[in-house]
Formats: structure tokens, C-alpha cells, sequence
């Protein structure tokens, strides 16, 4: 039989990402902070293709302080000092999993994050293409003070280094810490599928589709129980590129 983490896909129609070009500030900012129930356990998931070479430290997605370059406080998906995609967060403190292998340009990825601070160890995991990383330890709830979940930089006031040359899409955190069997199911073969059909969308508190079923400046947020929609700053129209991961 199959798996109960698995869903059907072919209901999803996805054409559209939005593409992020370095400049400083060019970012999908949200309209609130943190609004997801979140303490000692999240999933973030985001799917990503660089249009160009990133720079060491760029932040593909993030939860932080805004006027901050670096990972503060909440949590980022972002590239690490050996170019490996990584999944960090800050709780007791700042702990991060990374890949095994070094993105290319022109080439889609997933990225999923887990975090659960009731395991223990190996709290904290990332996933590329459905395959584990270096897994990192770590306690606590995740701290967010005055911070601000956005994606292409880790803020407003960092430098042009740590933001993303990026086409980004379908960007989901949810208030659980996923197993490795339902984390997979979201990579789903690579093809994106609809979040509300998995096992846990009950506790998907944020889903942008990045492009499909939006009109700029507005992202909308696709979650049940949301919205916690985005604006895209310092972007145009252009921005919602027909570049996609596959066609819906």
C-alpha cells in the first residue's frame, strides 16, 4: 500500500517563481513575525535554483532580525563557508545541518529543514532532493525576538553578499519537527505537490507559492488558518519569472 505520507501532486499547477537578483533588500518580506505557533519544533521547506554563482553565506530563505546580517535569532536556509546548503536555527544555540554536496547553477533543488527539540539528538536536519545531511544537535525553543521571515537575504540592513542570485519557490514552514518519511514525501520525487493534501497540513502555518496565483507586489499565503502573505521590495513585475520547477 502506499505510503499515508504520500499525495497527489498532478492537482498542483506550478509555473511561476520569483527571482532574487543580490541587490541589498530585494526580498519577500512578510507582513508579520512569528505568527506560526513555533517553539521547540518547525519544518521549513524551499525550492531553489541559482541563475548565478552565490557568495559564500547567502540566505536563500530566513526568520531574523532585519537590520542584521547573520543568523541572530529564528531560522535560515542559507549557503555555509564550504558552499553547502544549510539549515540553521537558534535556540539554546546556533546550530546548523548541512548538505553533503555543493549546489550548481541552472539546476532546481529542495531544501527541507527539521527541527526537534524533544529528540535526543540529531535535533536538527536538512534534506536535499530527499537526501540527509550532516545532522547538528541542539535544545530549546527557537528564539525570534523582533524578527522578520523574508526571502533572498538575511535582512534589510545586511550587505549585497548574503543576498541570493536565486529563482525561489513554494516556501512552507510548518509547527512540527517532520520524520524523515514525511519530509520526503514533500520532495516528492521532485515535483512539488499541494501542501494541503499532505499528512501534516493541519500544522502548515505558512505557504507561498512564489509566483503562481499572485499579482505584484502581493505573495499570498496559501496555508490554512494564514495569512501571513509577503511584499516584494525593491522588485518589479518581472520579478514573477516563467521559470519553474516543472509545468503544472
Amino acid at each position: 500500500m502506499p505510503s499515508k505520507f504520500i499525495y497527489d501532486n498532478k492537482r498542483l499547477v506550478n509555473n511561476y517563481s520569483i527571482k532574487h537578483d543580490n541587490t541589498a533588500a530585494i526580498e519577500v518580506i512578510a507582513k508579520s513575525s512569528n505568527t506560526y505557533g513555533i517553539l521547540n519544533k518547525m519544518t521549513f521547506s524551499v525550492w531553489l535554483m541559482h541563475h548565478r554563482a552565490n557568495v559564500l553565506g547567502t540566505a536563500i530563505a530566513t526568520h531574523t532580525t532585519t537590520t542584521t546580517s547573520g543568523l541572530t535569532n529564528g531560522f535560515a536556509i542559507f549557503m555555509n563557508a564550504a558552499n553547502l546548503l544549510s539549515f540553521g536555527v537558534r535556540a539554546a544555540a546556533l546550530t546548523t545541518a548541512q548538505g553533503s554536496t555543493a549546489p550548481v547553477t541552472n539546476t532546481w533543488y529542495h531544501i527541507i529543514g527539521t527541527y526537534d527539540g524533544s529528540l535526543t539528538a540529531n535535533q536538527v536536519n536538512v534534506y536535499k532532493n530527499g537526501v540527509l545531511g550532516i545532522p547538528a544537535t541542539s535544545t530549546g525553543n527557537i528564539t525570534f525576538g523582533a524578527s522578520t521571515f523574508r526571502t533572498g537575504g538575511f535582512g534589510s540592513g545586511s550587505s549585497n553578499g548574503v543576498h541570493a542570485y536565486s529563482y525561489i519557490d513554494e516556501v512552507a514552514i510548518w509547527n512540527i519537527g517532520m520524520t524523515a518519511q514525511e519530509a520526503a514525501a514533500v520532495y516528492k520525487l521532485g515535483k512539488p505537490g499541494d501542501l494541503k493534501r499532505h499528512s501534516n497540513a493541519a500544522n502548515l502555518k505558512l505557504w507561498w507559492r512564489m509566483g503562481d496565483g499572485d499579482i505584484y507586489p502581493n505573495v499570498k499565503d496559501w496555508s490554512v488558518g494564514g495569512p501571513v502573505g509577503g511584499t516584494m521590495t525593491n522588485m518589479s513585475a518581472s520579478n514573477i519569472a516563467p521559470v519553474t520547477i516543472y509545468r503544472g
